[in-house]
């Protein structure tokens, strides 16, 4: 079996038409009307799911997935959820950037700050990403306190996201396995 989400998912869901299939069965239904029965729950559920997401807005949905990605590597830090914990990280800060008027003032300072650069939006994002990152780092693995409004505002005052984590960069071990590349 493939060692996936979507795999292991597959097999749950055919774990669970099989033994529904099977109470079907023991409560005296034909084999017909238990497919029956099956497709009504499985259609059920699909609605249920389609309108839970449907309600839920693009900013939300980027925000469970990143709580998701931070349970998931805090559970098994493998380089998948290592890698699925940065790119929550950035699908984050995006909206971060746009409703989070702390982030937006930090974005724009280091947009400036980055006029020397051919791109000084992207050597914002980049900044703050990795700060972002880091810093969720630091919360989940050294159970050191949330301190992201402290590092929005060193990010401000001139620091650079390596300055504010020089702790994590002295740590090879952190290094090798959690670096951002």
């Amino acid at each position: 079996m493939e060692d996936t989400d979507a795999a292991s998912l597959k097999e749950k869901s055919a774990r669970w038409d099989k033994l529904v299939l099977e109470r079907a069965e023991l409560e005296g239904f034909t084999k017909t009307e238990a497919r029956k029965i099956l497709a009504e729950i499985n259609r059920e559920a699909e609605e249920k799911i389609r309108a839970k997401f449907a309600a839920e807005t693009v900013q939300e949905s980027d925000a469970a997935n990143f709580e998701y990605a931070k349970m998931a590597m805090c559970e098994n830090p493998n380089a998948k959820t290592i890698f699925d914990l940065q790119c929550a990280t950035w699908n984050h800060l995006e909206h971060l950037i746009r409703h989070d008027a702390d982030t937006k003032a930090t974005f724009n300072v280091l947009r400036k700050a980055g006029a020397k650069y051919p791109d000084p939006k992207h050597f914002a994002t980049t900044e703050l990403g990795e700060a972002l990152y880091y810093c969720t780092l630091e919360t989940l693995l050294r159970g050191k306190s949330d301190r992201w409004r402290a590092v929005l505002e060193l990010l401000r005052d001139g620091l650079s996201p390596d300055e504010i984590f020089i702790d994590l960069f002295f740590d090879e071990k952190f290094q090798e396995k959690f670096e951002m590349r």
